[in-house]
């Protein structure tokens, strides 16, 4: 089984990631929030990680990074059509549907993908078993020693 890995902006993934942790803790929340949307782009080397096992540059303020960010997948996309989004949803729920009595918080996820060639860059790839594997990854510009990667908060969420 194949796995696409690709990464959403860290605000995109944070805030996801948040809200769906926030199911099991007793914050006010509002009964509906707008949701998110975002594009995905391929997965890049994590900092520290197997690419880089430690730092090798610094911000300008002296934070430890990764240089330079590449990308780990060799899945490709199509340059006319080839693109991936995410769509969050939240809702609270009273019952919860997932059989608890008490309210919960609901985070759905739609994940919509064309385009994914194989790694030849022509065959289209339509292999099922997926996983949409979220970072909010920290990469910048720094302006003393340019590109790098300062800090990684992973997820993995399975697709059919």
């Amino acid at each position: 089984m194949k796995k696409a890995l690709f990464t959403l902006a860290a605000v995109a993934a944070l805030g996801a990631y948040a809200s769906s942790a926030s199911a099991q803790c007793d914050f006010n929340e509002p009964a509906k929030a707008k949701g998110l949307k975002s594009s995905l782009v391929k997965n890049y080397a994590a900092c520290p990680g197997i690419t880089f096992p430690s730092d090798n540059t610094s911000t300008m303020a002296g934070v430890p990074g990764c240089a330079t960010p590449f990308a780990t997948s060799a899945y490709k996309f199509d340059s006319a059509k080839g693109k991936c989004d995410l769509k969050t949803g939240h809702k609270v729920e009273n019952p919860c549907s997932s059989g608890n009595p008490v309210a919960c918080s609901n985070l759905t996820l739609k994940v919509k993908c064309s385009g994914v060639l194989n790694p030849d860059g022509i065959t289209p790839n339509a292999q099922a078993g997926w996983n949409l594997n979220t970072v909010a990854r920290a990469t910048f510009d720094d302006n003393s020693n340019g590109d790098m990667t300062v800090i990684d908060f992973p997820a993995q969420f399975s697709l059919p």
